[in-house]
């Protein structure tokens, strides 16, 4: 169990205030967030942030008093006990790495706009509203639940083609969001769900797709498994596993070495890393590349069935993946498949 202060630590209260309220206006040391409180109509953003002189990051309300740490905010927002606060922010942020160093506002993911951002937070509450059950439905037949659709940001956009400036709304589908190793915002893809193949996803233009994304909610230790895909990810992080997701099969280069493979091997820390991609020709192409880049390192390459992904392997047979919810053990691809 993490103490008070290592939950702290863990958690960017700068990302679980957007989370919880929206968007800042401003940036940098004048960044206002919209009031968490579900009572307080905050037309003008008033909430602040600042570090204390213990290194604690700490918000304050200027507009209704109401001020604290991340774990007062949760209880804030989600109207919660101190206990529950805090069982709600291990989930969300216990397996992340204390930070050295949290970013402010201005350095946190320049490429995201605060429209993109507030797009996400808009969406990421429709979900669970009558609006969103479509969406909300078509996840849950993708075998995931509602702990780790709420870790991860997942939400649901309904087009709306004279919305601007981002053009992700002209269409209908559900908004998949990548994580940095911090657990922070680093992009977001929207998924048709009426589209099949190259054309399923929408991705918002100048914002670079990272190569690897990692999924919130997982343990902070065992072996680290490789997906191919944000929604794969999820399936691993559900089961009980650390996640690296690629964001895509074209993301491991053809080359002896890649920043991919490093960016994997330092989030491993040691623990032997399962690669798990796509059973097809690209999936296992980029497997392969990536077992060789990963030299030296403890790697184990599972070869998935044809035509398969962890998502239809999780669908058939998910009580094989929930054999080992501790993480201590690596997924059994025979056992799946």
């Amino acid at each position: 169990m993490l103490t008070v202060r290592e939950l702290l630590d863990r958690t960017s209260l700068a990302d679980l205030l957007t989370s919880l309220g929206g968007p800042p206006v401003g940036s940098g040391h004048h960044a206002r967030w919209p009031c968490i409180a579900p009572d307080h109509d905050d037309a003008h953003p008033s909430v602040t942030m600042f570090t204390d002189r213990r290194g604690v990051e700490r918000w304050r309300c200027w507009s209704d008093g109401r001020n604290g740490t991340a774990i007062d905010a949760v209880m804030v927002a989600h109207r919660l006990g101190t206990g529950d606060a805090m069982r709600w922010l291990a989930e969300h942020y216990g397996n992340l790495p204390p930070a050295e160093h949290r970013p402010t506002t201005t350095q946190q993911h320049r490429d995201l706009s605060n429209s993109l951002r507030r797009w996400v937070h808009d969406c990421e509450h429709r979900l669970w509203q009558p609006a969103g059950r479509r969406g909300l439905n078509w996840l849950h037949a993708r075998g995931l639940d509602d702990a780790v659709l709420e870790a991860n940001r997942v939400g649901y956009n309904l087009a709306r083609p004279t919305a601007r400036p981002i053009r992700l709304t002209d269409f209908t589908g559900v908004t998949v969001c990548s994580f940095d190793r911090r657990g922070e915002l680093a992009y977001v893809q929207l998924r048709i769900l009426d589209a099949t193949g190259r054309g399923k996803y929408k991705n918002p233009a100048k914002v670079p797709i990272p190569a690897v994304s990692y999924p919130r909610g997982g343990p902070i230790g065992g072996p680290l498994v490789v997906a191919e895909g944000v929604l794969d990810g999820l399936v691993v992080t559900q089961a009980g596993f650390r996640c690296a997701a690629l964001s895509s099969a074209s993301s491991v280069p053809w080359a002896k070495t890649s920043t991919v493979a490093e960016q994997i091997a330092a989030h491993a820390a040691g623990q032997q890393i399962v690669i798990a991609l796509d059973g097809d020709r690209d999936g296992r192409a980029a497997a392969r590349r990536l077992y060789h880049q990963l030299d030296g390192h403890d790697v184990r390459l599972l070869d998935l069935p044809d035509d398969h992904d962890l998502t239809t392997l999780y669908r058939k047979k998910a009580p094989a993946w929930q054999h080992h919810p501790s993480s201590s053990q690596a997924p059994n691809v025979s056992s799946i498949a």
